[in-house]
């Protein structure tokens, strides 16, 4: 039979519970809400994703900017264009290209925005 005191040091000596890594939390929302189709809150969550430690920020605003888009052209709300319009400007405004063709992308991506 345990004791009670057995029992509390038993409990004690237990290895500590793996605590889930936040960004791939993070992920795991944002993919699922993509899989769903709603697009929005997918576009929502990598905005999140973006903003953690360990990620390719420009990577993920990508995502955020591709899900937006895509809840404006499956719903012709125009709140999800201009949500990824700010993304664009945002991404745009930060700067920090690799590269000019880089920079060229998220400027005619915003240009195509503004256009529709």
């Amino acid at each position: 039979m345990m004791t009670p005191l057995m029992l509390s040091f038993l409990l004690t000596q237990a290895a500590p519970l793996p605590r889930e890594d936040p960004v791939a939390a993070q992920r795991a929302v944002a993919e699922a809400h993509a899989a769903r189709r709603s697009f929005s809150e997918a576009g929502e969550a990598y905005i999140k994703l973006a903003s953690m430690p360990g990620v390719v920020r420009r990577d993920e605003l990508d995502r955020a900017h591709v899900n937006l888009d895509s809840a404006y052209l499956t719903s012709n709300i125009t709140s999800h264009l201009c949500r990824a319009l700010q993304v664009a400007e945002m991404t745009i405004a930060e700067g920090g290209f690799e590269d000019d063709q880089e920079a060229k992308f998220w400027q005619d991506t915003r240009d195509d925005d503004l256009q529709r």
